[in-house]
């Protein structure tokens, strides 16, 4: 555990130590991941969460082309942070730069946010999607997904903050995850 950071979230996974003993049913997943669902970012805020899960509303897929020096910049610290470290798994160093700025305005039950989508599952969705289709057809498909498909059959938004800056919330990922009608009894 590291000593200067005092966020729960902030452990050491020795990822040797996971094994996966069986596929967790569809309906189960809910019942597993519901505890750490709240209603906004400010009431994960007040009980000194770092890691929360919101059920957003009203979402809306955005993207902005970044400009060549932008994706240049990107690129070179991609480049530079790989050299400094062994922790990069080569597939993630050699993860294309997105064309795009990707973000997700939603609502939770504080308000309104919009924030940049800091999950490679997105970027690496739209390069996928470009391969089939025009980049116009795959942003198009991102936003599908996003704004109609997922909020129809239920999903949830991972939200972290970072030591450095802990007032600060990212959206760390996108979970498509059903919505319980049946109350747990835990």
């Amino acid at each position: 555990m590291p000593t200067d950071d005092r966020r729960a979230e902030s452990r050491r996974v020795h990822e040797d130590s996971l094994a996966r003993i069986r596929p967790l049913p569809t309906a189960s997943r809910d019942r597993l991941l519901s505890p750490l669902i709240r209603a906004s970012i400010t009431d994960a805020a007040a009980a000194g969460e770092s890691l929360t899960l919101i059920r957003p509303t009203n979402i809306k897929f955005i993207w902005r082309k970044k400009g060549e020096n932008e994706l240049i910049r990107e690129q070179n610290q991609r480049k530079k942070r790989a050299a400094q470290t062994s922790l990069f798994d080569p597939e993630l160093i050699e993860l294309e730069t997105c064309p795009y700025r990707l973000y997700l305005a939603f609502e939770d039950a504080a308000g309104r946010h919009r924030m940049e989508c800091g999950d490679w599952e997105t970027a690496a969705t739209y390069f996928k999607f470009s391969k089939r289709y025009d980049s116009s057809r795959a942003l198009e498909h991102l936003r599908q997904t996003y704004e109609v498909d997922y909020p129809k059959r239920g999903v949830v938004l991972a939200l972290g903050t970072q030591k450095k800056r802990p007032r600060q919330w990212l959206l760390l990922g996108v979970i498509r995850l059903d919505e319980s009608n049946q109350p747990s009894l835990i």
